[in-house]
């Protein structure tokens, strides 16, 4: 920080208490702001080495890809639904038609028996 008039200041009359207060205080803001450019510095290098890790930087290509991954797998996660409950659909009438000759069968056999 530049000391302009602030050395006379200081030390003169009532008042210096009052100066050496307000240059403890631009002294504080001053560490601070230099604390936040330094994690801003951070930061920037944080994001500029995520964004390295993308081909050719591109990060919404990389989220297109990753959505159209998305879509496809929901996809086949349909097709495997439907396909599960036509096969069950197929077995289910299956049985009905196994369990409606049986008793025709029966009936059939029964009934030739008893003439």
């Amino acid at each position: 920080m530049k000391q302009y008039f602030q050395d006379e200041i200081a030390g003169s009359g009532s008042l210096g208490p009052l100066f050496n207060g307000i240059l403890d205080a631009q002294q504080k803001i001053v560490d601070r702001l230099d604390v936040a450019e330094m994690r801003l510095i951070s930061h920037d290098e944080r994001i500029a080495d995520i964004a390295s890790a993308f081909p050719n930087v591109d990060t919404e290509g990389h989220r297109r890809y990753h959505q159209t991954m998305i879509e496809i797998l929901e996809e086949r996660r349909r097709l495997r639904v439907a396909i599960l409950e036509k096969t069950i659909s197929g077995l289910v009438w299956a049985a009905l038609v196994f369990v409606g000759l049986a008793a025709w069968t029966y009936v059939k056999t029964s009934l030739g028996r008893a003439l």
